[in-house]
């Protein structure tokens, strides 16, 4: 609150905020209605949540674009190989393939930059600054560090000893690269930290079977085990600082990174005993709250401003971060299958319309309405349909863009969204949305 009010003296656009939720707080006292829109991060230090919000955070969220198409690529995919979620650096966004591609394209008219053969996989990328990282598909799995700009290899972190793929998301985060490896006979049994820049190894935590990609929060590393554990980790040492253990869910935690945000960790779990969402307190692992019989679900979820956004196969969702009461429930096409959220709040959801095509949605925030949506008239595959290629959609400077699996890349039409530029919203895969441009300069200067 301190740095917030200091910021309201020296920061004439903060000023201006704090006048216009002055204005909103007193049309709230004469009983006009208002609608509860998202908030920047200026109005949450500023004010409570719920109380007062920003003009900015307001026009933003009032204008979600039109979802026109602005630009259309499709990837010179192999024969029978699909296409990873997308993930964008700077002005680049790269998209891999289960046949071990890597592509890049530009995110203002979807040109293609370059291409690497051997280096890519199905799981979605990780950028920062100029730096890239991607699995590489082969004889041995090897975790890829390449420049941003030419595709040329900077630094490989080994990741199994044999052929067998791991279930990887990498992170990176302070110059450190987190990500799931294996040992012979095992797709992943273990958590390895490395130095990003010279490759060096700086610890590994081993567990009976790590079936979830890492999320980095503060100092802390978070990641689920096959065996039905969740383990927070000490960033700099990689030692246990707690364990959640959930029996019922043994098998079954989402491969995806979990969501870390507002004091909680949220993860997604149940593929052998339903499905849930479980909220753990951050600090140690007590259960919060659980919601149950969500429905079959791939991606990771996202906060903002004490809301819960995911989507399954029953349709989007928003619950109370707080208590898991469900807020709005929308349901989509044939199916939803993955959802991002932009810094106004607004919920943009990747899945399969009622013909069978991709499709891509946008939401309000606030009551789960829709305000567009785009079919792509992409078919999708039957055994496709449940699996994670094709993902969740990206959303920077205004434009939302999403791969189908057979590698259409859209882009479209977002309004003045922005604040997702990868799967788990960011480097770290915290699951919170951020500015692009913000991050990019943090990044730049490790």
């Amino acid at each position: 609150v301190f740095f917030a009010m200091l910021c309201l003296v020296v920061c004439p656009a903060c000023t201006r905020r704090h006048e216009s939720a002055q204005e909103n707080v007193a049309s709230r006292a004469e009983g006009e209605p208002t609608k509860l829109v998202a908030s920047c991060k200026y109005c949450l230090a500023a004010y409570p949540p719920g109380i007062a919000y920003c003009a900015d955070c307001q026009r933003r969220a009032a204008h979600p674009g039109s979802g026109a198409k602005l630009w259309e690529t499709d990837l010179p995919l192999k024969p029978e190989s699909y296409a990873s979620p997308p993930a964008i650096g700077g002005d680049s966004v790269f998209i891999g393939s289960n046949k071990g591609e890597l592509f890049c394209l530009d995110t203002n008219g979807g040109a293609l930059l370059w291409q690497k053969e051997g280096c890519g996989s199905a799981y979605s990328a990780a950028c920062a600054g100029e730096k890239v990282l991607a699995t590489c598909w082969g004889k041995i799995w090897t975790l890829r560090c390449l420049s941003a700009s030419t595709g040329e290899t900077e630094t490989d972190f080994a990741l199994s000893s044999d052929s067998r793929p791991p279930n990887l998301v990498p992170a990176l985060d302070g110059g450190r690269v987190y990500a799931a490896t294996g040992t012979r006979h095992s797709f992943t049994d273990g958590l390895t930290c490395w130095d990003a820049g010279s490759g060096t190894r700086k610890w590994r935590f081993g567990m009976s079977n790590t079936c979830q990609s890492p999320t980095i929060a503060a100092e802390r590393v978070y990641v689920g085990s096959w065996d039905g554990s969740f383990y927070c980790l000490d960033k700099e040492r990689g030692s246990a600082l707690w364990r959640a253990d959930f029996e019922q869910t043994k098998g079954g935690f989402s491969k995806q990174p979990p969501a870390v945000a507002e004091g909680k960790v949220f993860v997604m779990s149940g593929l052998y005993f339903g499905y849930a969402i479980i909220c753990l307190a951050e600090e140690d692992g007590r259960v919060v709250w659980r919601k149950d019989g969500i429905g079959f679900h791939r991606y990771p979820p996202a906060v903002h401003s004490g809301r819960v956004y995911f989507a399954t196969q029953s349709g989007a969702y928003c619950v109370d971060a707080q208590t898991g009461r469900t807020l709005w429930r929308t349901a989509l096409g044939n199916g939803a299958k993955a959802a991002a959220v932009s810094i106004c709040g607004n919920v943009f959801v990747t899945g399969t319309t009622r013909n069978g095509s991709f499709g891509v949605w946008c939401l309000h925030g606030s009551d789960g309405t829709v305000a567009w949506e785009y079919d792509s008239n992409d078919i999708v595959e039957d055994w496709l349909k449940d699996y994670d290629f094709g993902g969740p959609p990206v959303v920077v400077r205004g434009r939302a863009i999403a791969c189908t699996d057979k590698g259409k890349v859209i882009c479209l039409d977002a309004g003045e969204a922005d604040g997702w530029p990868m799967l788990g919203g960011g480097p770290g895969r915290t699951g919170e949305p951020s500015s692009t441009r913000v991050q990019e300069a943090v990044d730049g200067n490790r």
